[in-house]
């Protein structure tokens, strides 16, 4: 993502239709399970399979969480793009261009915003704080190598990644999405 301050980001992203957004997440979706992921749990492999010191328990768990991470963030994934953004894109589409207006699955949009933010609660105060804080502890000891120096800096970045697009999902398309199925709903 790019360098803009959280407020400027929503700013940018308020003013682009919902489909616009939802194309940009999911290339954010994208470059995380494609590139990310695959880099950080290679670095952590390779860690692994040279550490020799004391603390190697503690290497294991941040494997284990990570490893938990990792498939609950592609189950998140795969649940927002095929129900939630489907559903929006049909929703956006019926209202800009008179399609056929799309049928309310889930009595309301509501309904899997609420799980969708019921995972981001997960993967944000559980899964991501867990491997934070290990790995800020490893990171301390005398034995952390360069290579995990690395992967503390880059899962930080994707941390920093994830919190951003929780946000603009947040605050942005499931605000607007909420409106817009329901001019949708009362619309004669």
């Amino acid at each position: 993502m790019q360098n803009l301050s959280t407020n400027d980001e929503i700013r940018k992203w308020s003013k682009a239709s919902l489909t616009e957004l939802i194309d940009h997440l999911e290339q954010v979706h994208q470059i995380i399970k494609s590139e990310k992921n695959p880099h950080l749990q290679q670095l952590l492999d390779e860690i692994l399979n040279t550490y020799t010191g004391k603390h190697r328990e503690m290497l294991e768990s941040l494997q284990e969480f990570f490893t938990i991470f990792k498939s609950e963030a592609e189950d998140h994934i795969k649940r927002e793009e095929e129900i939630l953004f489907s559903y929006i894109r049909k929703l956006e589409f019926y209202k800009t261009n008179d399609g056929t207006k799309p049928a309310i699955p889930f009595h309301s949009i509501e309904n899997p915003i609420s799980q969708i933010e019921l995972d981001h609660v997960k993967l944000e105060n559980t899964l991501l704080e867990a491997i934070d804080k290990i790995a800020s502890v490893f990171k301390t000891l005398e034995e952390s190598s360069d290579s995990f120096k690395i992967f503390y800096e880059d899962m930080k970045s994707l941390q920093s990644e994830i919190m951003e697009h929780m946000r603009l999902e947040t605050n942005v398309v499931f605000p607007e999405a909420i409106r817009l199925e329901l001019s949708v709903m009362y619309e004669k």
